[in-house]
């Protein structure tokens, strides 16, 4: 198999061309061609260099790298841990993160760490539009789209499987029309916890900054990576690792694949059917004709009860089947409304019990169940009381120092929902 893998930023592109063959893979190219400015004419540009690797080294297949401005991101904790529950929770999660309808991105995601109310997934996606014109450039190649990646995410991939991403930072620099800007992925153990954009003239704070966040140190990779000061350079070649993607497994495993792009999966079930009832017919005619002159009438009646029997057990294993989705559907949406109500479950309670003369100014709380206020009272210790003797409420404290404003004291208190 021989991948051809393009790093695209703005009107560059850098190219990688490698085969793999019995799981060995060997670099045949390695070059930086410049495009042109529009879409349309990027895509033909794009067109006719594909097709001439094709005619000189066999390419089949392309992997598209684009740069990590044309995506978004987000870090969401989530109480759900299988990834296909969270497949489903992301439908009703996404709205809220996009600035347009989901139906108008494409996303994929990774889950980072499982913890034991749920796990923190990375949320990334692009604009379906941005994609388009990569299927222009595919037309009438007869090539196949292997995948679409964010380059900023295989360089972190790499950087994880060389053993120094452990509580460091990366730095990718990247070339706009606007200027120089610098992507920065900070790592924590071995997993992103946040990235960053910074422009030329923010470089240098940030870099004093990352010095103290990260004691393992900052690394630097891509085009122009020696040129960042106080980093270890990093012998990265991006468009390889582009094409090398879908050659191996990596740590985040991220596509943003075009649905009109994607091959149409095959449905073995009917052939599998097939199969199998021809075999069941065989057996049958084997055994009909056996024992036809035996006892017909007897092989007759036989027949007739099978078919009942095989009727009756198909309807019975399509009604469990229906069951059984109704009831993951039913404690999945249960379980979603039980974490999502904290909120309001908190304020209910805190209008209930709280004395008359206490006054709240402030009111917050998180997915984990911690609730805090603030308010003004004559005596903040009259506060405590009643939300202890509350059976929503546990660890009752107060977060800060209770302050005097006149006649009134200014009180703040934290405390957790009981499950």
């Amino acid at each position: 198999m021989k991948v051809a893998g393009l790093n695209i930023e703005n009107s560059h592109a850098g190219v990688s061309i490698v085969s793999s063959v019995l799981g060995m893979t060997r670099a045949l190219k390695a070059e930086e061609i410049r495009l042109p400015d529009t879409e349309e004419l990027r895509a033909g540009a794009l067109r006719e260099s594909l097709l001439k690797w094709k005619a000189d080294y066999g390419i089949t297949g392309v992997v598209f790298g684009l740069d990590f401005k044309d995506f978004t991101h987000h870090f969401i904790e989530l109480p759900l841990k299988s990834k296909r529950d969270i497949e489903r929770a992301l439908a009703f999660e996404l709205e809220k993160h996009l600035p347009l309808p989901e139906d108008e991105y494409i996303y994929d995601f990774h889950i980072l760490s499982s913890k034991k109310n749920g796990s923190e997934i990375l949320l990334m996606s692009v604009r379906k539009d941005r994609l388009r014109w990569l299927t222009e450039c595919l037309k009438d190649t007869g090539l196949k789209l292997l995948g679409v990646k964010c380059s900023m995410i295989e360089a972190v991939n790499e950087f994880i499987s060389s053993g120094r991403g452990k509580d460091s930072a990366l730095i990718y620099p990247s070339a706009r029309p606007s200027g120089r800007y610098y992507y920065i992925a900070g790592l924590r153990g071995a997993a992103p916890a946040y990235f960053k954009t910074v422009s030329e003239n923010n470089l240098q704070p940030e870099l004093e900054r990352l010095r103290e966040a990260f004691p393992m140190g900052a690394y630097a990779a891509g085009t122009g990576a020696h040129e960042i000061p106080d980093t270890k350079a990093l012998p990265f070649s991006i468009p390889n690792l582009i094409a090398l993607s879908v050659l191996k497994k990596n740590a985040i495993d991220i596509d943003f694949f075009p649905e009109e792009l994607a091959t149409p999966k095959t449905d073995y079930y009917p052939y599998a059917a097939g199969i199998m009832t021809a075999l069941s017919v065989l057996i049958f005619i084997s055994t009909g004709v056996y024992s036809f002159y035996k006892d017909y009438a007897a092989l007759k009646s036989v027949d007739g009860r099978i078919e009942n029997i095989q009727q009756t057990a198909r309807g019975l294993v399509e009604t469990k089947k229906a069951l059984e989705a109704v009831e993951e559907k039913t404690r999945f949406l249960t379980e979603f409304k039980m974490h999502s109500n904290t909120g309001i479950r908190a304020l209910r309670e805190l209008s209930a019990v709280l004395p008359e003369d206490i006054w709240l100014a402030e009111f917050s709380s998180d997915k984990t169940g911690t609730v805090e206020i603030r308010g003004l009272a004559k005596r903040a210790a009259k506060a405590i009381e009643p939300l202890e003797k509350s059976a929503v409420f546990k660890n009752v404290r107060f977060s800060s120092p209770v302050t005097q404003r006149e006649n009134l004291q200014r009180f703040s208190l934290k405390m957790e929902i009981e499950e």
